[in-house]
Parts: structure tokens; C-alpha cells; sequence
């Protein structure tokens, strides 16, 4: 593929911080648009109620609690094609339909998504039809808790701690699943689809929680080795079609996911995106009885000028962002993780005993 500076090469993958000030700390650099990465976490981006040892969440948060291996970003080694230990016949270096991943896999009978694939039309199909009922969920309580697993980026770690210690801790299985810097743009780094239908296979998680494209905001390499600059008609429909297949390999009658769309982020190019992947994923996820998408866009400031702080549920302020702005400090994450435990309870049947 030729990039305009004749380079044969595409994206670099993206690369977590050389050296950073201390390995615990979970306000980690994510990859840049360009896949250079974020400056390095300074001394002003450790932030003291964000920080905690490997797989450790907020206070009360379990030890059986799984977060990925080598979560910090010295786990984050930029000459890897995948995820350590992952078969090379699941990584894609180009598209999203991978080895392995069957896009009608799990219950699905779709092969694509409504208005054509990456190459045309539009994924969000037009008017979206009448989804068909929901079913009524089953009784979940303590001695049957709803097994669920969080995907996603570094965004995705507290949202996962906050589910585990939340308000209805003793009805959740959770499994935290995060992966720093990565994202649906580069599947040759880490590829979610195959991901999480081998999660699928082996967990089956009843409930899959993502919050996941503080990195899709870069250029991208379609499955026929076309490189597609980011926010170009092309570019939005193949993200929409990775997002697509993502949802597609987790199809299944018992199975519900939630998907949480971006906050307003600080700086550019990161504000610029994120408004622009959460348009395109309510695309995605509309008129689909199997995901619901949770939109946190105004609760931290939407359009306007960027919010470090907010008003919460209780109508007192507090601040919401960590130093760098792009991630969620704790005490947003439960906000947010508040919404999905609403979005549970309207699917299946919550009895805490």
C-alpha cells in the first residue's frame, strides 16, 4: 500500500509508553490517530484515585477479577502481530472477516450488514425495521449471577471494576477483558472479532460489555489493501462493518451486549472522532434487539467546550476526567456503569435476595 509519502508501509502499530512513570498507574498512554502513541504519562498525568497494582479496581474490587495480561503499557510490545499467545491464523493483517471468525458464527444467519459491506452502501441499512421482542430474561441471583464479560481498550478497566463492586456486585460474574491501545482500526495488532468469539466459544458470557474507540480514530487498511483515511465515506463504512462483524460473532438467543459510545474528548484529533464513531455505531446498533447502546455523550458535556468536571446523577459536580483527557476517572466509570446495570435489569430478571 502507498501512503502519500511513498512508504510502502502502513499504520505503525500503536505503542504504549517506553517508560513509564510507574507501571500501576491505569491512566496509560493509548495510540495515536497515526499510531505513534500518546506523549508518555508525566508525573501531572498519574492520577492518585486512578491508579491501583495490576487487575486491582476500585476499593472492595476482588482479586479473581481477570484483566489482561501484562495490563500496564510495559505489557504493550509493539513488534507483536496479536495478542501474546494468539494463533497467527487469527490475526488479519488487512480486513475483519479473519481466519476463524465466521461471520454467521454463533446463531447468526446475516452475512453482512444491511446496505452492503465495506466497499458500499450504507451500513446503517437505511431505515432501520421493527426489532423482533425481546425475550424475558432469566431469574439472575447470587447463587446464579449473569456471567458477563467487558471488551475494550484501556476506557474498559474501570467500567469493568465498577460493574464487579457496583451496586449489584453479587449478580455479576465479571471478567474484565481489557487490551491497552487497541482498537477495531488495526486488527493485525489485536483483533476483537476473533477475540471475543473464542470468549464466546469458551466463557459464553451472557452479557458483553464494550467501551472501546479511544484508538479507531486513524487511518485504516481494508481487506483488499486499499489504506483509507480516516473520516472519509470509505473509511466510515469499513469501521461500521468491523463493528458489524464484531456484533455478528456474538449473536446469540441468550446473549445481550452493550456497547458504550465515546465521551467528548479535549484535544484534537481525539475530539474530532469521537462524535464520529458514535454516530456510526448507532447506525450499527440500531433496530437490533441483541445490543443496546448506551450514549454517555452529553452526560459529559457533549458539544460544548470540554468538561473536566460535570454534574452528576445527584446533582452535585465532580470531576470526571483524568489528566490526560480522553480516559474516565473512577467515580464516572460507575456512572456510567450504573446505565449498563439499568440496561441489564431491563432484560433479565435482577432478584438480589
Amino acid at each position: 500500500v502507498q501512503d502519500p509519502a511513498g512508504s510502502t508501509a502502513g499504520p505503525d502499530p500503536p505503542v504504549g509508553d517506553p517508560s513509564p512513570v510507574d507501571p500501576t498507574v491505569t491512566d496509560s498512554p493509548e495510540a495515536d490517530p497515526e499510531g505513534a502513541g500518546l506523549e508518555g504519562a508525566g508525573p501531572e498525568d498519574v492520577d492518585p484515585e486512578g491508579a491501583g497494582p495490576e487487575g486491582a479496581g476500585p476499593e472492595g474490587a476482588d482479586s479473581t477479577v481477570t484483566g489482561s495480561p501484562g495490563a500496564g503499557p510495559e505489557g504493550v510490545d509493539p513488534t507483536v502481530a496479536g495478542p501474546p499467545g494468539a494463533d497467527p491464523s487469527d490475526v488479519d493483517p488487512g480486513g475483519v472477516d479473519p481466519a476463524g471468525v465466521d461471520p454467521s458464527g454463533s446463531g447468526s444467519t446475516a452475512t453482512g450488514p444491511p446496505g452492503g459491506g465495506p466497499s458500499g452502501g450504507d451500513p446503517s441499512g437505511g431505515e432501520a425495521s421493527d426489532p423482533p421482542p425481546v425475550p424475558a430474561g432469566r431469574a439472575v441471583t447470587r447463587e446464579a449471577p449473569l456471567r458477563t464479560y467487558v471488551a475494550g481498550d484501556s476506557q474498559a478497566t474501570f467500567l469493568g471494576h465498577a460493574l464487579h463492586s457496583g451496586r449489584v456486585r453479587d449478580l455479576l460474574d465479571v471478567t474484565v477483558g481489557d487490551r491497552i491501545s487497541t482498537s477495531l482500526a488495526r486488527p493485525d495488532y489485536f483483533n476483537w472479532p476473533a477475540e471475543v468469539q473464542k470468549v464466546a466459544e469458551t466463557d459464553d458470557p451472557e452479557l458483553i460489555v464494550f467501551f472501546l474507540g479511544a484508538n479507531d480514530w486513524q487511518n485504516m487498511i481494508s481487506g483488499e489493501g486499499a489504506l483509507l483515511r480516516r473520516g472519509t465515506e470509505e473509511w466510515r463504512q469499513e469501521w461500521g462493518w468491523r463493528l458489524f462483524i464484531t456484533l455478528e460473532v456474538l449473536k446469540s438467543e441468550h446473549r445481550h451486549v452493550v456497547w458504550v459510545g465515546q465521551p467528548p474528548m479535549r484535544r484534537d484529533p481525539f475530539r474530532e472522532g469521537a462524535p464520529v464513531l458514535n454516530e456510526i455505531a448507532r447506525e450499527i446498533t440500531a433496530g437490533r434487539d441483541d445490543v443496546t447502546m448506551i450514549d454517555i455523550w452529553e452526560m459529559f458535556g457533549g458539544d460544548g467546550e470540554y468538561q473536566e468536571r460535570v454534574v452528576g446523577p445527584d446533582g452535585e459536580e465532580f470531576r470526571a476526567r483524568q489528566n490526560d483527557g480522553v480516559h474516565l476517572r473512577r467515580e464516572a466509570s460507575e456512572w456510567v456503569a450504573d446505565l449498563v446495570v439499568d440496561a441489564v435489569a431491563r432484560r433479565w430478571d435482577l432478584q438480589p435476595g
